[in-house]
């Protein structure tokens, strides 16, 4: 059985619920390690963690993105608490106030990337 077997599988037997991917350069620079360390955070250091979700369906001048509902409804099932900010909520404004409200150690968005 192949690695992507074992995976496949253990995702059927509800051993693997949820996947943490990371994407990202630090750069040439020496001292440059904040995608390094993001991708050594495992689950136990997120204990207690709050998130922060923000999304986007609805554009002006964009195409909508229908799923990020479902996306941030999907988030809102973790273990860990947070406030979500979603469409005509998710503004500047709105954002700075929850932010200034409290820290959030997972912050998500779900939008356009511009």
């Amino acid at each position: 059985m192949t690695v992507a077997d074992q995976v496949i599988e253990a995702v059927k037997q509800g051993q693997i619920r949820h996947f943490f991917l990371a994407g990202g350069c630090d750069g040439a620079k020496l001292g440059r390690t904040y995608y390094t360390n993001l991708a050594q955070i495992g689950p136990g250091d997120l204990q207690g963690a709050r998130v922060l979700a923000l999304g986007a369906s609805e554009f002006l001048d964009l195409p909508p993105l229908p799923g990020v509902s479902l996306e941030l409804a999907a988030i809102r099932q973790t273990p860990w608490p947070g406030a979500t900010l979603e469409n005509q909520a998710f503004t500047p404004a709105a954002l700075r106030e929850t932010r200034r409200q409290g820290r959030y150690e997972i912050v998500h968005l779900a939008t356009h990337a511009r």
